[in-house]
């Protein structure tokens, strides 16, 4: 897997500032009866509100690129988890940094997650799993 990124971050307003960036991953798999090659630009955004010098507020989107090392029931590897991850929290910063705290709500939608079949691949001690669409994750983070 190769990968490369770029970050950049804006100043909107005194307190608030922009953070956007992109990571690029070239990512291969080559096996002995097949191979496997994605190419994958995952755009980010935080949007960062600071309340005061301890305390921040903000939003952020990223997008999910994620190679698994799962096979499928005929021995091929599973292609990469794809998605969204959408937050919006509060932090804070104390003492130079040696004491932080997070409150945070987020939700994470996942194509192609890795779940069992049950089977084992033939040849094989492995279990075999099949990619799964739509899968949500959602929650509060302290």
């Amino acid at each position: 897997m190769k990968s490369l990124y770029a970050a950049i971050r804006i100043s909107l307003a005194d307190p608030l500032n922009l953070i956007i960036g992109a990571r690029y991953t070239n990512w291969r798999v080559d096996a002995l009866t097949y191979s496997m090659e994605k190419n994958h630009t995952t755009p980010y955004a935080w949007l960062v509100y600071d309340i005061d010098e301890n305390w921040s507020a903000y939003a952020s989107y990223t997008s999910i690129f994620q190679p698994q090392n799962y096979r499928d029931s005929s021995g091929k590897y599973l292609a990469p988890i794809t998605g969204n991850n959408y937050e919006i929290g509060v932090k804070s910063d104390w003492m130079g940094s040696r004491l932080t705290t997070t409150l945070s709500v987020f939700r994470i939608e996942q194509d192609n997650v890795a779940q069992s079949t049950g089977q084992i691949i033939q040849g094989s001690t492995d279990t075999a799993y099949r990619g799964v669409d739509a899968t949500v994750s959602k929650g509060v983070e302290f």
